[in-house]
């Protein structure tokens, strides 16, 4: 047991076990290490591997502005980060810093700049962390997948697995409505074609790494969304759930909700023997559904302007895409939604010839844009 001194020369007592003290000596000299070496915090670290237990980088680029972090934990609490902002026109500083920070010891989770003082430095690496500090830092910091294999298993039989897994379940929606805000501002203030997501799947983007922290698949993660009131319903809407993971949820779930679920999936099972029963009859193979919001079933070239045309099904929106030219500013989309009669009159009764065939208005809308690209080019050259 011992006192540390904060930054503001308040004392708190603090309990560390022989681990905490190995860890804050390493960290420590690590730190000393990389100040006097005099190197890049990327050329230090790729020179002395043996200090790097695991690392992780991310990068976000915005239309007038980006940052980049590159993580590097050196022991079980404590890693150092790299961080970069820059702006694209170069009205604003470049921002570079690397930062030591230890799970748990305040509630931003900055302890310290390298360029801090020692004794702040040593000061904050000593400080206890509890259960509850590291819940708090999976729900509001948002640790990414690359780093749950290292992070958690030093912990989770003290914190358990329900409060990882409900830790893990609220990082996924934080990061979920920061993604979705920032694609919003995408398409509010500039006029680039994105991709439009919605919150559901990139909902299942976040969990992809979820079996990392105890569930069995990313549909048992979805219900336990569900149940959290997680984007509820967006599941309730695009998701689909077999009738033994529906029964799971049955005592959880409104009767009303559990239904709707039903009714889904015997939709979407009505859906696959259709398309099954195209592809077997068209190509002579079985329908790929490994991906429900995007089941190929034609595809060929257009013979005049000679660009691909991909149809496929999207179970999780229900509806039939025809995209030109693999841009989907030209897509071509009937929806069936929740109605069976649509559902059958349009995937009941699919040709090949009329499913790959191009509106003449499409062909004109790539002709030019194929020929303002060409203009761009020469202009380029010159």
């Amino acid at each position: 047991m011992g006192d540390t001194k904060t930054k503001k020369g308040r004392r708190r007592r603090i309990d560390m076990t022989e681990q905490d003290v190995h860890n804050t000596l390493h960290s420590f000299n690590v730190i000393k290490q990389l100040q006097t070496s005099g190197q890049s915090f990327e050329d230090f670290f790729e020179e002395n591997k043996d200090f790097v237990k695991n690392e992780y980088s991310h990068e976000f680029k915005f239309l007038y502005y980006s940052y980049s972090t590159h993580r590097v934990w050196i022991t079980n609490d404590c890693f150092l980060e790299h961080k970069r902002t820059m702006d694209f026109n170069g009205y604003t500083e470049e921002s570079d810093e690397v930062y030591v920070k230890r799970l748990g010891v305040d509630d931003n989770y900055e302890c310290c700049t390298i360029k801090d003082d020692d004794e702040y430095i040593a000061g904050r690496l000593t400080q206890s962390v509890s259960n509850n500090d590291i819940i708090d830092y999976f729900k509001h910091y948002g640790v990414k997948a690359a780093e749950f294999p290292f992070v958690y298993s030093s912990f989770s039989d003290n914190i358990g697995k329900e409060n990882l897994k409900n830790a893990y379940l609220d990082t996924c929606e934080w990061e979920v409505k920061k993604r979705y805000s920032e694609q919003q501002d995408i398409l509010d203030f500039t006029p680039i074609d994105i991709e439009r997501k919605t919150r559901f799947t990139m909902l299942k983007e976040e969990l992809a790494c979820c079996e990392q922290v105890g569930f069995d698949s990313i549909n048992q993660a979805l219900l336990y969304c569900a149940k959290k009131d997680i984007f509820k319903d967006e599941i309730l809407k695009y998701a689909v759930f077999t009738e033994n993971e529906i029964d799971s949820v049955k005592n959880d779930l409104s009767q009303a909700e559990i239904e709707t679920m039903k009714r889904r999936a015997d939709m979407v099972s009505i859906a696959k023997e259709l398309i099954n029963e195209f592809t077997v009859i068209e190509f002579e193979n079985d329908a790929d559904f490994s991906d429900l919001s995007h089941i190929p079933i034609a595809y060929t070239t257009d013979e005049i302007l000679e660009f691909p045309i991909n149809v496929f099904v999207d179970l999780e929106k229900m509806s039939l895409v025809k995209r030109y030219d693999n841009n989907r500013e030209f897509d071509n989309e009937k929806y069936f939604g929740e109605s069976e009669d649509k559902m059958y009159m349009i995937l009941g009764n699919l040709e090949f010839d009329e499913l790959v065939s191009v509106p003449d208005y499409v062909r004109e809308e790539i002709e030019k844009d194929n020929a303002l690209d060409m203009t761009n080019n020469r202009s380029l050259s010159l």
